[in-house]
């Protein structure tokens, strides 16, 4: 006979969580981006992937300390929670980067979910001492029918927004290409 294994709530949130940002790990996280990735082309849902980008977290790291750079870790994620809904899922990709993922949203909910995080929190409170870059992409679009060009699609918007300056924000487009 097989044992069982019960796991209570709180072994399971351990479990499905990043410990420094009480975020999605990012495994878990993968494996519903792809769920909810193909429910939305079969129902022809719309959704938004939003890559997320703390400048020169690295830097801010070496000159400030580690404990300063998970207290900005901390500070975004903790935006990022506040922002989403129910249904949005969101990690920590690696240091000072996250990814969310917004089922449901077009483009003009990906405007007021970004502004929500940071032009309403993280960027006012921070006084000039860091910026956040934000890229994205939405969908159903033609070609975005495989998961791995819809997150290069995002990468692209994240790159744009470096390239624009502080605290921008670029959902990728045909025309942006």
């Amino acid at each position: 006979m097989a044992a069982s294994i019960h796991l209570d709530s709180q072994s399971l949130v351990e479990i499905l969580t990043d410990d420094a940002t009480s975020l999605l790990n990012h495994d878990f996280f993968q494996m519903r981006f792809e769920e909810e990735f193909k429910k939305s082309w079969r129902y022809g849902w719309s959704y938004t992937l939003l890559l997320f980008d703390i400048e020169g977290f690295e830097e801010i790291c070496e000159r400030d300390g580690e404990r300063a750079g998970r207290g900005l870790e901390l500070a975004v994620a903790g935006e990022i929670l506040n922002a989403s809904r129910d249904i949005d899922l969101s990690t920590r990709r690696e240091a000072g980067r996250f990814m969310v993922l917004l089922p449901g949203c077009d483009t003009d909910g990906a405007r007021a979910f970004v502004k929500r995080v940071l032009t309403d929190n993280v960027v006012e409170r921070a006084e000039g001492r860091f910026s956040v870059s934000v890229g994205g992409s939405c969908s159903p679009q033609s070609g975005l029918d495989q998961l791995e060009e819809f997150q290069a699609r995002a990468a692209t918007g994240l790159t744009k927004a470096k390239e624009m300056g502080d605290n921008q924000f670029v959902i990728w487009n045909e025309a942006s290409l």
